[in-house]
């Protein structure tokens, strides 16, 4: 925190919201699947998602397809990663407190991915939720978003 400045709760601040999808944790890894929103007081908007071409020669692992349902027929449509950054990056400049204040849920694994395609500054801000989690309900056995919100009380689909 900058000396004299005030802090502000997330739930004030309007924050970018990130997730990735990957076919393996980084640097082995690579990005199938980028999706931000904006939120400000509970509200989404400005909500993207953009599939992430691969390199040639590489697959999506069989276990990671049946994850995420992403498959190699789908990839057609797929973009460059880093033109899918630049339009996360666009929507994170136009928040008004910079670096943009940025919430992502194991943000050890997306990190790695979003700095290398930033390829220098890092305009965000990150806070991680899985590691607030961890620490602020040390006795839940799991902190993944589907034990999360089911301790919340939220229904969570398949």
């Amino acid at each position: 925190m900058v000396p004299g400045s005030r802090s502000e709760p997330l739930s004030q601040l309007e924050v970018l919201v990130v997730d990735c999808q990957a076919t393996a944790a980084a640097p082995r890894g690579h990005l199938l699947e980028m999706g931000w929103a904006r939120v400000l007081r509970g509200t989404v908007t400005n909500a993207h998602a953009c599939l992430i071409a691969l390199s040639d020669g590489e697959q999506i692992p069989p276990a990671v397809a049946r994850i995420t349902r992403i498959s190699e027929h789908m990839l057609r449509d797929a973009v460059e990663g880093h033109l899918a950054w630049r339009k996360l990056s666009d929507q994170a400049a136009d928040l008004s407190h910079q670096p943009a204040p940025t919430v992502i849920h194991f943000a050890r694994f997306e990190q790695p991915f979003l700095r290398t395609l930033a390829g220098g500054v890092f305009p965000l801000d990150v806070v991680c939720t899985r590691d607030i989690a961890r620490r602020l309900l040390p006795n839940l056995p799991r902190c993944s978003l589907r034990a999360l919100a089911r301790y919340f009380g939220r229904a969570v689909g398949a």
